[in-house]
């Protein structure tokens, strides 16, 4: 078999045994769920070995979650067009949670169902708790408040379109969503990694967003 239908077979195992978790298949490499104001993905993708002697391949596989308005604001507040397909709020590949790892490398002697059995228990067993922490924007501001900066202990990684980080300009984005006025200005503030247009771009959609609204009158 070819690698895409590798990928197609690993997809709807996965997507049978993962049922009971909610997840279901988006397409082929990608598994998804709604919970409250997000959506999570679990992403399988196999490329062949090139080097090795026999045929054989590696997996790939990483959770993500996205909240679609943040993601709209942090491309806003940094002056950059949104692309959905492209951006994920957040993401960890599971072998990050996983010490043991018996699933990396898959040849096609091993059954598919055993080999699919092995990556839906290790994500039921690992992943949905990341999930979890995760599944509330109110969840995602605490753990900003405790990792305002990327460091070596944060939980999860925020995708990047270019070499300089947009974690300042996302959590602008879930404090705003949350209204959290008075500690989104003090952020603006006192935050050393935006920069001065993102500052301005962000303290004018703020301006912009709470001017008071007209009012619509009904002529009798």
């Amino acid at each position: 078999m070819s690698v895409n239908e590798y990928n197609k077979q690993l997809t709807l195992k996965l997507d049978n045994l993962l049922t009971g978790t909610g997840f279901k298949r988006k397409k082929t490499g990608c598994l998804y769920r709604k919970v409250n104001r997000s959506v999570q993905y679990l992403f399988v993708h196999f490329e062949k070995d090139k080097d090795s002697d026999e045929e054989a391949y590696t997996l790939s596989c990483s959770l993500a979650f996205q909240y679609v308005r943040a993601d709209k604001l942090t491309c806003l507040f940094r002056g950059e067009s949104f692309n959905q397909g492209r951006l994920a709020t957040g993401f960890m590949p599971l072998d990050e949670f996983v010490h043991d790892v018996i699933w990396e490398k898959y040849c096609p002697d091993l059954s598919m169902d055993e080999y699919a059995g092995l990556i839906a228990q290790d994500i039921i067993s690992h992943a949905l708790s990341f999930y979890d922490k995760f599944d509330s924007l109110e969840k995602l501001e605490a753990y900003f408040d405790l990792h305002p900066e990327e460091d070596e202990n944060e939980e999860f990684h925020v995708v990047n379109n270019n070499a300089r980080s947009c974690r300042p300009c996302l959590i602008a984005a879930v404090l705003f969503m949350l209204k959290r006025w008075d500690k989104l200005q003090n952020f603006v503030d006192t935050d050393k990694n935006l920069t001065a247009d993102e500052k301005k771009r962000i303290l004018e959609y703020v301006e912009d967003y709470r001017k008071p609204k007209p009012v619509n009158r009904v002529k009798w």
